[in-house]
């Protein structure tokens, strides 16, 4: 074999190692939202219940709770949609609060609204549905998925990342039905935090959310954020 005929061949397989590394690359996100019958499902929207109070927990102990959260969204195409998420006042208190930690506590608002986010289909390991969603503010150069400000030493809230939550229902994964109706849990972990998932399928990244805060100074822990949303669509879809 001459030196040209190995240059060409060792190029050859460079060429061949990339477009393996790039099919692995682009199939870390290969679930998909698909409407029932075919066809384009961009613009389907949705709206959002949750079912549990919501609450974010830092990993200094801290826990910001409110009463109820709601959201509302559109499927931008089969691997993106959109959702602004809103969390109101604790029960009987009239403010979101915030317990624990370094913070003590004290009151941040009647409600709390994230930034118009983000929404990738994912395939997770562990059991279930293994079918989740990535939750994070593309459109920022820092991530912020949440502004908020708290009484006291707390002041202005932060909080930046990525969140992996899991997708449920009779319309997710290997199953054939397609539903107008879906539910979307976001679970900590074993450890004050830390998300439940921080990980998917063909991804060696870890996915997960800080918290910053303090008026005195400026502290900077993992959240994890608890919340189950039911979620109704005008059409019927399908996690894949």
């Amino acid at each position: 074999m001459s030196k040209r005929t190995r240059h060409i061949s060792m190029m050859g397989l460079t060429l061949v190692a990339m477009l393996v590394m790039a099919v692995g690359a682009s199939s870390a996100f290969a679930s998909e939202f698909t409407l029932e019958g075919g066809g384009s499902i961009a613009g389907v929207t949705f709206s959002g219940v949750g079912t549990i109070p919501p609450e974010f927990e830092t990993s200094g102990g801290a826990k910001v709770t409110c009463e109820k959260s709601e959201s509302t969204g559109k499927v931008l195409n089969s691997k993106e949609a959109e959702t602004v998420a809103t969390f109101t006042e604790s029960t009987g208190k009239k403010e979101c609060e915030i317990n624990g930690g370094l913070a003590g506590h004290a009151t941040c608002g009647k409600s709390i609204v994230t930034e118009k986010l983000t929404i990738e289909p994912v395939e997770i390991g562990g059991t279930g549905s293994k079918r989740g969603v990535v939750l994070s503010n593309k459109k920022e150069e820092k991530g912020v998925m949440a502004k908020f400000t708290c009484t006291g030493t707390v002041g202005n809230v932060v909080v930046k990342g990525r969140l992996v939550c899991e997708s449920k229902g009779a319309n997710v994964g290997n199953n054939t039905v397609y539903e107008n109706k879906g539910e979307v849990v976001c679970e900590k972990g074993t450890k004050a935090g830390e998300q439940l998932f921080t990980k998917i399928t063909n991804s060696s990244e870890v996915f997960e959310l800080k918290a910053e805060a303090g008026t005195i100074f400026k502290l900077t822990e993992k959240d994890a954020q608890i919340t189950t949303e039911k979620l109704m669509y005008s059409a019927n879809v399908k996690q894949t």
